[in-house]
Formats: C-alpha cells, structure tokens, sequence
C-alpha cells in the first residue's frame, strides 16, 4: 500500500510540475500574440497618419509598407535588379529617441544592398552584395537616387515569426533609408558598371 501511495503521489507531483510548465508557456503565448497585436495596430495606424503614404510594387499583391519622404531626390531610378548603396538606420516601435537596432549613417560608410535577389551575389562563405529584406524591396523601387524616407515595414515583410539578433518575432520595422547611389543593374555585375540604357 506504501508504493501506491508513493506512487500517486509521484504522479501527482509530475503533473503539477507539467501543468504548471503549459502556464507558462501560455502566459508566453499570450505575451507573444500582444505583442504582435501592438505592432500590427501601430502600423495600420500609419493609414491614418497624412504624412504617410502606401507604397506597393506590382506582383506584391496585398503586401505594401507606408512611407514618409523626408527628402525629394532628383536622380535615376531603382529597378529590381538594381544595386544602390545606402545610409540607414532602423528601429522598433518601442525604442527611444537614438536607439537603433541597426545603422549606417553619413559618417560612417554607406552600405550596399541588392534591391533583391535577383542582383544579390551574397554568400556566408565568399560575402558579396546581399539582398535586403521583402519590405526594403517595396520601398526601394519606388524610390529614385538622393530620396530620403522614413520606411514603415510589416512584420509580414521583415522577419515574420524569426528573431533576428535583437530584433523580437513579429517586430514592425521602421528604417530612415537615403538612397546614395544605384551602382549596378544586372546580377553579377561589378558595383561600378554604370548603368546602361538599351
């Protein structure tokens, strides 16, 4: 009778312990959906904000991100295959004033980024010039060399459900991008090539 009772007993410690665990991991649950909730309602938000514009590209369907320009550039194009270098900085809709995640701004030197795949060259192994995320991609083409904007990114097009260094899942992402200079137009070309009207 002494086993049984040590027994049930020994059960029933297990399923306090495991009972408890599956609270925390809903408390987790529900820290994680209120978070993704607060970001999802700061960027529709920006709908009603008249500084902000919907900017979307063709073949990205419903997929848009909202922009501010803060300065009107006067230069060529960015296509989808093209190559630009960039000043940058980004930051979370929680962060305070200077707190950035990332960052390339004009006294440091400007970053190179394929607008997407199609011009990246980026290897772990070799380097290369990556492609930025979905939500840069959108922006990008939309801007010409010398714009300045403030970038509003769903966390559908960042990084979506993934952590990103110390960036959280479900982050709407908001970058100050100003285009220095679209250097190359065709995946594997040189960073230099000047682009070529056919």
């Amino acid at each position: 009778m002494k086993k049984y009772l040590q027994f049930a007993l020994m059960i029933f410690c297990m399923s306090v312990v495991f009972t408890s665990c599956k609270d925390d991991d809903d408390s987790d649950d529900a820290a994680v959906e209120a978070y993704k909730l607060k970001n999802e309602q700061a960027f529709a938000a920006k709908a009603n904000d008249p500084d902000f514009f919907k900017v979307s590209i063709q073949g990205s369907g419903d997929d848009f991100v909202y922009a501010k320009r803060i300065k009107q550039g006067d230069g060529p194009v960015i296509y989808y295959n093209s190559r630009v270098t960039v000043y940058y900085k980004g930051w979370l809709i929680d962060s305070k004033e200077g707190e950035y995640f990332d960052q390339c701004v004009p006294y440091s030197a400007p970053a190179k980024f394929a607008v997407s795949s199609a011009s990246s060259n980026y290897s772990y192994t070799y380097g290369g010039v990556p492609s930025p995320i979905t939500g840069w991609t959108i922006a990008l083409q939309n801007m010409v060399v010398g714009d300045k904007w403030e970038v509003w990114i769903p966390q559908k097009l960042g990084y979506g459900s993934n952590e990103k260094d110390n960036i959280p899942a479900y982050s709407t992402l908001i970058f100050e991008i100003e285009v220095i200079e679209r250097t190359s137009e065709v995946a594997g070309t040189s960073d230099t090539e000047d682009y070529k009207i056919s």
